[in-house]
């Protein structure tokens, strides 16, 4: 029998060679596993659904599957949902890896402004962002499904063949659930590293930086940023694709998942030199913009 816990440890040790460059590489990856935990029993549990969906009505038809399929089986999975779940597990999990990188940033930055909260309109952002992600991970895997269910028409296999292939199906595995809580995890890392940027009275500026390990295989474009700097306002340019910072949930799939860069604060020595109760009100009228 394989060995969870063993399997576990090793994606660990490999994550920590890709995230030698994150400040608070042990906390994300504990973060990290508790997400994908969650995600692999949605994963299982939709599933288990979309089986027993199948046979409920495959029993009620009482034909073959290629039936059942014209009968519009497509249609009774399509309220096969997990996205309300997905949501509700994600939007806690960004705001509190957020809120705990934006308050471990701030005080690398500067020891006389700490943090005390994200912004309402980030957590405003947080929220859309999550009902978004629980649409589109539905959405990815409702098609798959269908995928499969044709493949097995196509081959005359029974509904046995069917159930079989889904729980054959890479897109309930683990390993789906260890890439998505991966990349969601290091977006709120970035989205709580942008927060305290913006939060901290001496940043101007923001440096994008490369970050992997020797067996990742790094994208070209995000190699040729690492050193690149913009002002807190502007975008880095990502091959066309503008974006505040890696992983920004503007960019193309293939230009976040898998990316382990992340930034550094670009600062201003002259504010850092101000009392603590300059930068603080500083820091009052930065945040009365983010309402």
């Amino acid at each position: 029998m394989c060995d969870i816990s063993f399997i576990t440890k090793a994606d660990d040790d490999e994550l920590r060679g890709l995230l030698k460059d994150f400040p608070e590489v042990e906390y994300l990856i504990e973060r990290i596993n508790g997400l994908e935990a969650v995600l692999a029993k949605l994963l299982r549990e939709h599933r288990k659904d979309y089986i027993t969906a199948i046979n409920l009505f495959y029993e009620e038809v009482g034909q073959t599957m290629g039936f059942a399929f014209q009968m519009g089986l497509p249609g009774v999975l399509a309220s096969t949902t997990m996205a309300p779940a997905v949501s509700l597990a994600l939007m806690p999990h960004l705001q509190e890896v957020a809120s705990h990188i934006a308050s471990t940033t701030m005080a690398r930055i500067d020891k006389d402004v700490v943090f005390q909260a994200i912004s309402p309109s980030r957590i405003r952002f947080m929220q859309a962002y999550s009902d978004e992600l629980g649409r589109v991970l539905d959405q990815n895997t409702a098609n798959k499904v269908t995928q499969v269910i044709a493949s097995t028409l196509e081959q005359r296999g029974s509904v046995h063949d069917v159930i079989q292939a889904l729980k054959d199906e890479p897109d309930f595995d683990r390993a789906r659930a260890r890439r998505i809580a991966i990349t969601e995890t290091l977006t709120a890392a970035s989205v709580g590293d942008d927060e305290a940027y913006r939060q901290s009275p001496a940043v101007t500026g923001v440096e994008w930086l490369h970050s992997g390990g020797r067996k990742n295989k790094p994208r070209a474009s995000h190699v040729a940023l690492s050193g690149t700097q913009k002002g807190l306002n502007d975008f880095f340019d990502v091959e066309g694709e503008l974006a505040r910072y890696p992983r920004d949930t503007s960019l193309s799939a293939k230009q976040r998942i898998n990316c382990h860069c992340t930034t550094t604060p670009v600062v201003d020595p002259n504010i850092l030199g101000l009392s603590a109760e300059e930068k603080n009100a500083i820091r009052q009228g930065v945040i009365a913009q983010f309402e």
